[in-house]
């Protein structure tokens, strides 16, 4: 799934998750060993937790890059579980790949589990030290052990955030986090199980580019304006600089060096080379809007973030940003262009959408179970 995770654009603010649990050790099968850090030890835990015919491996990777016999089923997978919960596939063979080849991604512990040759589970579990958190996503075949495996992987999750507070930063607070749809019945009743809490709802929107009203070609910029595909080490430097100030007023925003945000961008598998728009007026970087491919498989672009800094809010830029995106879409032949945004975002972005022609399709929760 996306990432409630993801990348959640919004017109002056962008991101994902969070709240409290009064004891989360409660009941908490985690709790007796919060040490274990041995890869081969957490399996072992896991694979008890499962009904006893199931068994538990990792993703084979050759070279760095995972099997794609095991991508092919990781896919699979995940279209069922997509189809189950919202009545179509949602997620692309892009976004799948992502998962295993992000720097975030905790090889050690992500893992598969099997009905004899048949993949049912799988538990992505990914590391976040920057933001102290530790998130993991299930997907369980919706007819195969849906709640067993459902309740197996968010304990292994929890036991890895909890192996990992101890081993890397035992003084900070640590936040396990998941997302789910909200029409994931069996999910949402597992992460309450769990102890885990909803704590916000975030909408994808979508706009069908052929029934949308659209000009032929894109608004002019404004007197000053001068948009920019940000390559250079300059330009992304810039860049960067109005991504962190437009998001730094969302809700769980982290804020990260340049570095580790620039590793974050290069990682992202589904990267458009043609869409690292930077928005400059009179010289001074204002907006910035980022577009990748992870939904191209299923005829779509989408707009990975959209933010606009604080001293250029109100003059439209978010809007014509916007519309160039969808322009940009149309003219690759796509059906039409998806985003994320915080249901509750203080600039009302998703009001902006919606005045543009998007409608929510999707509405996905982030689920936080502080250790």
């Amino acid at each position: 799934m996306d990432d409630p995770t993801v990348t959640d654009p919004t017109v002056d603010d962008p991101t994902v998750t969070d709240p409290t649990v009064d004891d989360p050790t409660v009941d908490d099968p985690t709790v007796d060993d919060p040490t274990v850090t041995d890869p081969t030890d957490a399996l072992d835990l896991l694979r008890a937790d499962l009904p006893a015919h199931l068994t538990v491996r990792l993703p084979r990777y050759v070279d760095g890059v995972v099997d794609p016999d095991d991508l092919d089923a990781a896919e699979a997978l995940i279209a069922r579980c997509d189809v189950a919960a919202v009545g179509e596939r949602d997620s692309g063979r892009e976004e799948v790949a992502g998962m295993f080849s992000s720097a975030s991604t905790d090889r050690e512990h992500s893992a598969f589990v099997l009905d004899g040759d048949d993949l049912v589970g799988y538990l992505w579990i990914e590391q976040d030290p920057t933001a102290a958190e530790t998130w993991v996503d299930v997907y369980a075949d919706p007819e195969r052990c849906t709640r067993g495996i459902v309740t197996a992987g968010l304990s292994h999750g929890l036991r890895v955030g909890r192996a990992t507070h101890a081993a890397t930063a035992p003084d900070r607070a640590w936040t396990v986090r998941s997302g789910c749809f909200g029409t994931d019945t069996v999910l949402v009743e597992g992460l309450q199980a769990a102890g885990f809490e909803c704590v916000r709802r975030f909408y994808r929107m979508r706009i069908d580019l052929a029934t949308a009203s659209l000009p032929d070609v894109a608004p002019p910029l404004p007197d000053g304006a001068v948009l920019v595909n940000a390559r250079t080490d300059v330009e992304r430097r810039r860049l960067y600089a109005v991504q962190q100030e437009s998001f730094a007023d969302h809700w769980n925003h982290t804020a990260r060096s340049y570095e580790e945000y620039l590793e974050r961008l290069d990682d992202n598998s589904s990267d458009d080379p043609d869409g690292w728009w930077l928005l400059e007026v009179d010289g001074v970087p204002a907006a910035v809007c980022l577009l990748d491919e992870s939904r191209a498989d299923l005829g779509d672009g989408y707009v990975r973030t959209l933010g606009v800094g604080r001293d250029f809010r109100g003059r439209g830029l978010a809007q014509l940003l916007l519309i160039r995106a969808f322009l940009h879409y149309r003219d690759r032949g796509r059906s039409g262009v998806q985003l994320g945004v915080d249901s509750t975002s203080p600039t009302g972005a998703d009001k902006l959408y919606r005045r543009v022609g998007m409608t929510v399709t999707r509405e996905i929760d982030a689920w936080s179970h502080p250790l």
